[in-house]
């Protein structure tokens, strides 16, 4: 059976139990990162999984029990988003339960903060994909996402030497003293006396002197700025690049295969109205270079500086698997979606929302 763009019913999304609406901006943003969109969906992981889980035990559940297939989850809500946003599907829905695309998707996690929840739905997928792959493969997930970041630690007295390799799937930046993406890489790479209480030799109480680099480059780049207190929300805004380059950061005796310049594709600002709730929206780049700021019912065309003025919180970018075009700088113009069945016009299900309201996602 053909399932075209208008056939599929827009269903409530995806929903964090535990944060309000950050699960719908995670998966959109997913989705434009040309690696993982065109990865996911080429995948035959469905073909062959029962859509179930093979860990029961994770910190992030979908549904169940019995829980749902995490990778065959993001796979179904990545058609979803992409099938909205005018992009053909047709050809990769062989094998999915109609459920992965139509029905609502609830996750949830038993501890309570969200800023690991990322980094455990891009970790359960994997362990989900491997259940199926054939023994010793990589999976997709970590062929995408890996990444590895250095320590070397020197003591000044003795010269004794610390080695640490840190894996990252999603790379998580310190902005206490940086107002910029670049500030905050300079601040968390590079060389340092440490200078805390504890920070002293354990063999001649020397001082310490740690060099943190990146040693493995990953093909799609997830980049959170952890700029909140555990009460208090740090507004301050922070620029960010739509081009990257990591080769200031990278180790000088590596090598990265795949280069170490990046494209931004997707943002995930969170906003902060009220003092005890946030809500998140995204704006993500669509296959001509536009900007979409969208949510779960309507997409809204917006202007390159807007996308500046946000207060990121989540960065994507491609390493440039697909060549994007550049970016035009276009005036902010409403886009009305494909109408879901038991709605005709755009304005009944959004009550007539603004274009700043189109923005947040509200799952």
């Amino acid at each position: 059976m053909s399932l075209s763009r208008r056939d599929l019913v827009r269903p409530v999304g995806a929903t964090h139990l535990n944060f309000y609406g950050y699960a719908e901006p995670m998966f959109l943003c997913l989705s434009h990162l040309p690696e993982v969109a065109g990865g996911c969906l080429k995948s035959d992981h469905c073909t062959g999984c029962e859509g179930i889980s093979c860990n029961s035990r994770r910190s992030v559940q979908i549904g169940g029990p019995p829980f749902k297939c995490m990778m065959c989850t993001m796979k179904g809500q990545m058609m979803r988003h992409l099938a909205f946003c005018d992009r053909e599907v047709e050809e990769h829905l062989q094998g999915i339960p109609n459920s992965f695309t139509t029905d609502s998707v609830y996750l949830a996690a038993t501890g309570k903060d969200h800023r690991v929840f990322m980094e455990e739905v891009l970790k359960g997928a994997a362990e989900d994909e491997k259940a199926v792959a054939p023994k010793g493969s990589v999976t997709l997930m970590d062929k995408l996402f890996n990444g590895v970041w250095h320590s070397r630690t020197t003591c000044c007295g003795c010269s004794h030497v610390w080695n640490e390799a840190v894996p990252f799937k999603v790379l998580s930046l310190d902005m206490e003293k940086a107002t910029s993406l670049q500030e905050a890489f300079s601040e968390n790479f590079g060389q340092c006396e440490l200078t805390g209480a504890k920070d002293r030799c354990e063999h001649c109480q020397g001082c310490l002197v740690e060099e943190c680099t990146i040693t493995t480059a990953p093909d799609a780049l997830i980049i959170k700025l952890e700029r909140m207190e555990a009460r208090d929300k740090d507004l301050r805004h922070v620029d960010f690049d739509f081009d990257l380059d990591l080769a200031p950061y990278m180790a000088p005796d590596v090598d990265a295969p795949g280069g170490t310049r990046y494209q931004l594709t997707g943002v995930i600002e969170q906003r902060h109205e009220y003092l005890s709730t946030s809500y998140y929206t995204a704006c993500v780049r669509g296959p001509k270079g536009e900007w979409r700021a969208m949510n779960n019912t309507l997409l809204h065309e917006v202007a390159v500086e807007e996308v500046r003025r946000r207060q990121p919180y989540i960065l994507f970018y491609s390493r440039g698997g697909v060549k994007l075009p550049s970016q035009p700088d276009v005036p902010g113009v409403p886009m009305a979606p494909p109408a879901s069945k038991g709605s005709n016009h755009p304005t009944d299900r959004t009550g007539g929302a603004n274009a700043n309201d189109a923005a947040t996602t509200v799952c």
